[in-house]
């Protein structure tokens, strides 16, 4: 008996082709979605651990002295460490690559007498004599280069390379080239090793470093060895290399989860299409599923024979997911990549590494939504009595008493939400707040059958007044079929409510950051080394520079910046130093509480810092408060004299008089430089003119505007992946109006022939059948506009909050709603050609035969 209803189901499924692989396919994509995204984001934080391994080779645990790095001469307290067997030096900068747009280079700075590598290195390499090593060592600006990067750049031994590093070009000679699979895998590839030396000489960082490597003998406990050298290296960060990846991993977490819960929307669209498609298997079977009953049929075995349709949907669907996603999931890696680069650390994410994990997660999430969605009909099939299923319009009937119920669902559902908000931010959860997230769809879903009684029996009249007598059809043809229709449009309402609600939240960011930066950034003119641009690092800028920007004509202030980074409490946090006098009398912070020039003041006169709102948030330390945190002189006590918005750092900011830092940090280094003009002074000619005085430099000068439109680029890019997202699950939705509209057309056969044959013309038909289509996509529309804020309303004031620890004020434009109904009308309006062309064509005297 199994394997003869088995056979009737994909008898079925063989008879409606199109309604089989729409469901297929819109399981495909959010599974697609789900592997891609999923691949893309371990593949960047795996590239990001691989370049690590690669670079510590052996080294049990490194110490790190952050933008500053580390003073060369506490290398030999750290070999004295009875526990210490080795230990090296290692710098390492990324420099722009001058003519080649976009390019970086990272180049490594070893201690050719120390370094345990350098064997291994010079083994792998080829062409290398004895002269040519001695001519390495002793000549000035010579590099090793790796065979990856000297075939992307076309680079051959004795080419001359020209690189950007602190606003000064050099010119470096490539000695040899080497590979293997240890060093030369670093940074995708892209990677050149010179002679310690002469690395700081040429990168700018004379008796500094930017760690030690060491090795600890064996049975050394890592926890004490870690804890000593500390102490012999004050402010320093002494962990395993593997540390560097996870505390990458952790500080990406929020990014790669918020795009895998967009993804998940995806999939949950794409179930609606399952539960469509079985719900539609079911009414049009049921004459069918009455009379299997009438046999003998257990209603087990009618409701497995449902199911096993969800179970082929699923099954095919997640494979070709699968297979999908591995095929997108490069181009998801390249927009993931440029956004941890720009965001958190610098990574060369090349190759997806492909997790088996991740291909068996997606096919079983596809499964799964697959197989309950096609539940409830499933068992709506098998619980319906066998003398009931048998007569024509009786489950449509029962669904009709279920509205009530699936209503009532709703506000459940809605209620849920908002206490899983709520409870989500008393308890720091960022399970709750997407659990509350998905309870506001489910209830956008489950409100949808509600909506769309009320707005069919509103449309009529104004259908009738638009478009005549099509439109009265039409209108009552939707009103008929609603339980049909009404799956479709809850996809389309899920569909449109995240739309909507991404276009609110990014566009409501977007907005806040512009608006901060207006009140905050009020410099004219911003001078940098020109690699920071290309390499997305920061290097140190001459001190001679800051000089001639001092003494240009026109200038009324400069502030020296100065980027770094410590540890509170155990944990990373940004550091940024500047002059609070001149932020104070020209510029502004914004603060939670307090009016900037006065905080600003008190902080100079007592000798406070500044802390972000996501410092706030993370350590639990506001306006009063004190904190310990590690510098390189020894840990310092700090008090909190305000505490501002902030939109630049996830892990906390600290902003630090310069005055001040320079004697706690022992540090005067600058990275950047801003400008405040006099009134009348013109920013671009002002620029030009500096350039002729800093031509000597390599450097980027940046006026106000073009530095808000960088930042504001970065922020778009950032977000830009979420866009394919959105696309994604509309088109899944408007496939569902696809198949439903084909199927009510077929329901419709006798219907339309009658029509036909009292002189409604083909096209009166066809027009029927578009206007049909639109009414659901705006149907689907005005549910996702009613629903979409809601859910907006939880991106920013909860899940934000809880992964991100910024305010975000919520902003309303009307072109967001018109974009969302725009883009799904215009998308049902075309999904519906097909089927109105059919029904168009239907001959009225074979339409008019039935059975």
């Amino acid at each position: 008996m199994r394997r003869l209803l088995s056979w009737i189901s994909l008898r079925h499924l063989a008879q409606h082709p199109l309604r089989t692989a729409v469901s297929v396919l819109g399981v495909a994509l959010g599974v697609a979605m789900f592997v891609a995204i999923r691949l893309a984001g371990a593949s960047a934080v795996a590239a990001f651990n691989d370049s690590v391994d690669a670079l510590a080779g052996r080294a049990n645990l490194q110490v790190t002295g952050g933008s500053a790095g580390v003073d060369e001469t506490r290398l030999a307290a750290v070999l004295e460490d009875p526990d210490v067997r080795e230990a090296w030096p290692a710098i390492e900068r990324l420099v722009a690559l001058p003519g080649k747009e976009g390019a970086s280079l990272l180049v490594v700075g070893m201690d050719f007498y120390s370094d345990p590598r350098i064997a291994d290195l010079v083994g792998q390499a080829s062409g290398v004599t004895r002269e040519t090593l001695l001519e390495f060592l002793v000549e000035p600006a010579c590099v090793a280069v790796s065979a990856t990067a000297a075939g992307r750049f076309g680079w051959k031994p004795g080419d001359r390379v020209r690189i950007s590093i602190g606003g000064r070009a050099r010119t470096l000679t490539v000695k040899f080239l080497f590979q293997g699979d240890s060093l030369a895998r670093a940074y995708g590839g892209d990677i050149a090793v010179m002679d310690i030396a002469a690395a700081q000489e040429v990168l700018g960082a004379p008796g500094r470093v930017d760690r030690f490597d060491i090795v600890l003998r064996g049975g050394t406990s890592s926890e004490s060895a870690t804890r000593r050298i500390s102490r012999l290296v004050p402010g320093a960060d002494v962990a395993p290399p593997a540390a560097r990846g996870k505390r990458v991993e952790a500080m990406t977490a929020s990014f790669r989860m918020n795009l895998l819960a967009l993804a998940l929307v995806a999939l949950f669209v794409g179930s609606f299409l399952i539960f469509n498609s079985v719900s539609l298997s079911v009414i049009q079977r049921r004459r069918e599923t009455g009379i299997l009953r009438s046999v003998g049929v257990s209603r087990a075995q009618v409701a497995g024979m449902f199911l096993a349709e969800s179970v082929v949907y699923g099954v095919a669907g997640s494979l070709l997911g699968v297979v999908l996603g591995v095929a997108v999931s490069s181009t998801a890696l390249e927009s993931v990549g440029q956004t941890v680069s720009s965001l958190y650390a610098s990574v060369r994410a090349t190759r997806i590494v492909l997790d088996p994990a991740t291909l068996a997660a997606g096919f079983l999430l596809g499964v799964a939504a697959s197989l309950i969605s096609g539940l409830v009909p499933a068992l709506e099939a098998a619980c319906a009595k066998p003398g009931i299923t048998a007569r024509e319009g009786s489950l449509m009937q029962g669904r009709r008493r279920r509205l009530v119920a699936v209503t009532f669902a709703a506000f459940v559902a809605a209620g849920l939400g908002a206490a899983a908000s709520a409870w989500s931010l008393q308890a720091g959860s960022g399970a709750l707040g997407f659990a509350a997230a998905g309870l506001v769809l489910l209830a956008a879903a489950l409100a949808s059958p509600a909506v769309t009684v009320l707005l069919a029996r509103i449309v009529c009249r104004p259908a009738r007044a638009l478009w005549g007598v099509e439109g009265l059809v039409s209108s009552r043809w939707l009103a008929q079929s609603l339980e049909r229709t009404a799956v479709v449009i809850a996809a389309l309402g899920a569909a449109v409510t995240m739309l909507i609600a991404l276009n609110m939240m990014v566009g409501s960011f977007r907005r806040t950051v512009q608006v901060w930066m207006d009140q905050s950034v009020r410099a004219d003119v911003f001078v940098e080394p020109a690699s920071r641009i290309q390499t997305g690092s920061y290097s140190d800028l001459p001190p001679a520079v800051v000089d001639i920007l001092r003494r240009q004509a026109g200038v009324v202030a400069v502030d020296a910046l100065r980027w770094n980074n410590a540890r509170v409490a155990g944990r990373p946090v940004d550091i940024f130093a500047f002059s609070l006098e001149t932020q104070r009398d020209h510029s502004a912070l914004v603060f939670l509480r307090g009016q900037s020039r006065e905080v600003l003041d008190r902080a100079v006169r007592n000798g406070h810092v500044l802390v972000s709102e996501t410092f706030q948030n993370r350590f639990g330390k506001g306006t009063g408060d004190s904190f310990e945190v590690e510098t390189p002189l020894g840990i310092r006590r700090l008090t909190i004299g305000g505490v501002f918005y902030d939109y630049t750092s996830e892990q906390g900011l600290i902003v630090i008089h310069r005055p001040l830092y320079a004697r706690l940090w022992g540090d005067t280094a600058v990275n950047s430089a801003a400008a405040y003009l006099a009134p009348g002074v013109d920013p671009g000619e002002f620029r030009r003119r500096l350039q002729r005085q800093l031509s000597g430099f390599d450097l980027t000068i940046t006026l106000n505007g073009e530095l808000k439109e960088r930042a504001l680029g970065i922020f778009d890019r950032t977000f830009a992946i979420t866009n394919a997202l959105k696309i994604v699950a509309v088109a899944i939705a408007v496939m569902g109006v696809l198949t439903t509209l084909a199927a009510l057309i077929i329901q419709r056969q006798r219907e339309i022939g009658v029509l036909r044959a009292v002189g409604a013309s083909r096209a009166q038909v066809a027009r029927m059948a578009l206007i049909e289509s639109g009414l659901i996509g705006s149907f689907g529309s005005i549910i996702g506009a009613l629903c979409g804020p809601v859910l907006a309303l939880v991106l920013i004031r909860v899940i934000n909050r809880l992964f991100f620890g910024w305010t975000i004020i919520p902003t309303v434009e009307p072109a967001w709603f018109l974009e969302a109904a725009g883009w799904v009308i215009g998308a049902s309006l075309i999904a519906g050609i097909g089927p109105a062309r059919f029904a168009s064509r239907l001959s009225p005297a074979e339409a008019v035969r039935q059975e």
